[in-house]
């Protein structure tokens, strides 16, 4: 792959016959890649533009990235790939209490500009995903319970339209620039090109953490503890706000002293004073827990390294995908049925070693009150009242697992769903694809995105995984 000369201002890069797709484009994920047509590495919006129009003229689909961690995301030869690198510049406003983030900028960037400062926003827990892509599907963080999703905190996009049309919008905005985005709040994938965001920033001294630190507790059990780690994650009910509880499925590093054994790891994030955690955690002390437990630990985690612990789970390459789901409620058998099932699959498939299930439990007020004002509830984003996800994030590295991967995310949710009451929802970040669109989006969302779409990108030059 080399330079070529095109009536482009910015750099512009056409891959070679044979080569291979991963060693053209660095994803998360080696799904649904293939050669694109071209990587377009714009510098300012001009060449963006230019790339809208030289796209339009020769056909081909633009594909936005700015981190490359949407397994979903499918790049074909026709795509114009357009990597939006160079706009990672991050800027924190004290006078405004804002955060001004380029959508390129990945959240380890933004994570460190904003600790820098003094200052935190809301982010995913992985330092490799692209902020604003994130951003665009609603953005799940463990500062749910404090504040909401990422999409609660947008305070105004600016974006270049599929007619290469350059925009701020926001809640003030009026008409058809107002639906914009509305949708680009949970819905955003495929109707513009953002190219940044203002988001709001928060003061960390205003948490009165130790140390400015979080205080964060972790336990660690074999898989023969599966009943009391399971018993103890769905008995707690209600969370305080400042606190994210987590428990982790993964199989032991190579370098453990029994490496590939199944691992069980629940983990509280507290945004609050050390004391403060302690107590709203008391269950993560008792003796029934800990006599189980190859380890528990406590600590304080600088802002700044607040993902360090999932960083593994951010590798480039294999074939990996989404199983999620929003859930009202879990018991201790449901889980333990979903693990047990885990454990199978990489007991039969050590290819599926790296496949991993998460469950998340937060407090939902926040969320819920975000949903009642008038700019939350227009935004495209419909799955408030819940207080937690599940997860299995399914990653091997040979395509012929891949079938037997996809057919056990389909039956993770089916043991998880079991007892949901209601239609089943699930994030846009999350989403997978042939699924049913109404897990995301009610059928009015779905129409009126449709609306969207066809208004800002009516020659669909923007690739878009609802169209």
């Amino acid at each position: 792959m080399g330079p070529l000369s095109l009536p482009f201002k910015c750099e512009v890069l056409i891959p070679e016959s044979g080569q291979s797709p991963k060693d053209v484009i660095h994803r998360w994920s080696d799904s649904f890649l293939d050669l694109p047509a071209m990587i377009v590495k714009p510098k300012c919006e001009e060449d963006i533009v230019d790339a809208l129009v030289f796209a339009k003229q020769k056909n081909l689909t633009v594909t936005t990235t700015n981190g490359g961690r949407a397994p979903f995301v499918v790049i074909t030869t026709k795509t114009l790939y357009l990597d939006m690198g160079n706009f990672n510049q991050v800027s924190v406003n004290t006078s405004s209490n804002t955060v001004r983030v380029g959508g390129g900028a990945s959240t380890e960037e933004v994570i460190a500009s904003t600790t820098a400062e003094g200052y935190y926003t809301l982010w995913p827990n992985s330092d490799a995903v692209g902020y604003v892509g994130c951003l665009l599907g609603g953005g799940s963080d463990t500062m749910n319970g404090l504040h909401g999703f990422m999409v609660d905190a947008v305070e105004s996009m600016r974006v270049i339209t599929g007619e290469g049309i350059k925009l701020e919008v926001s809640p003030s905005s009026t008409g058809q620039e107002r639906n914009l985005f509305n949708a680009l709040c949970g819905a955003g994938f495929g109707l513009a090109i953002v190219t940044s965001v203002n988001m709001k920033a928060f003061s960390i001294a205003s948490l009165h953490l130790t140390n400015d630190c979080i205080w964060t507790r972790r336990v660690t059990l074999p898989s023969t503890a599966v009943d009391v780690a399971t018993q103890v994650f769905s008995s707690i009910r209600t969370l305080p706000p400042p606190l994210h509880l987590t428990m982790v499925c993964v199989r032991a590093p190579p370098s453990s002293p029994s490496p590939g054994s199944p691992l069980i790891i629940i983990t509280a994030n507290y945004f609050g004073p050390s004391h403060e955690g302690e107590k709203a955690t008391s269950f993560l002390y008792e003796p029934e827990l800990l006599d189980r437990a190859l380890k528990a630990d406590t600590e304080l985690v600088p802002f700044a390294l607040a993902n360090a612990p999932l960083k593994p789970l951010s590798a480039n390459h294999g074939y990996k995908g989404f199983s999620s789901t929003f859930l009202q409620t879990i018991d201790s058998q449901t889980i333990q049925v979903a693990i047990e099932k885990w454990i199978e699959l990489g007991n039969e498939y050590r290819d599926a070693y790296p496949t991993t299930l998460i469950f998340n439990k937060w407090n939902s007020e926040a969320i819920d009150r975000n949903g009642q004002e008038e700019a939350g509830n227009a935004k495209f984003f419909e799955h408030r009242g819940f207080k937690m996800m599940a997860f299995s994030m399914r990653w091997c590295m040979n395509e012929t697992t891949r079938q037997v991967l996809d057919n056990f995310g389909d039956e993770f949710l089916r043991i998880v769903r079991r007892n949901e009451q209601g239609p089943y929802h699930c994030m846009a970040n999350n989403q997978r694809p042939g699924m049913n669109l109404e897990e995301l989006f009610s059928k009015k969302r779905l129409e009126d995105l449709k609306h969207v779409k066809s208004t800002w990108d009516p020659d669909h030059v923007l690739w878009s995984p609802y169209h």
